[in-house]
């Protein structure tokens, strides 16, 4: 399995998601009055609905900045991971440097104890 992560992608979907955010968490929903609806019940009613309606786009606002919070981890987490395994692929090769040319397919063989390290997968 291969996992390209393009860092402009993930800050693009951050962007948008703030957009998202500054829309739906400026949302205020006229009530209406009894003037508008006569009977005070169905203004009532009119009321609760749109708080309701209110209320989701502010959860919705919330989960907006959630997201965008974990896609900055999320970059964070990869690089750090990326640059791991660079470190790793570099400590390999020195390894084989200083193991001598007893390498082959992707291994590295210890001349003192004969020990065979892998290093499938990494690339220099």
């Amino acid at each position: 399995m291969v996992l390209q992560v393009v860092p402009e992608e993930l800050s693009r979907g951050g962007a948008l998601l703030e957009e998202c955010q500054a829309a739906v968490g400026s949302v205020v929903v006229n009530t209406g009055s009894e003037g508008a609806f006569g009977v005070p019940v169905l203004a009532s009613a009119a009321a609760r609905f749109a708080y309701h309606f209110e209320d989701r786009a502010t959860q919705g606002a919330s989960r907006a900045v959630e997201l965008a919070d974990g896609l900055v981890a999320a970059q964070r987490d990869f690089t750090n991971t990326d640059e791991e395994a660079a470190d790793g692929a570099r400590a390999l090769g020195e390894l084989s440097h200083r193991f001598g040319s007893g390498h082959s397919s992707g291994t590295v063989v210890d001349r003192d104890t004969g020990r065979v390290v892998s290093y499938h997968g990494l690339t220099s």
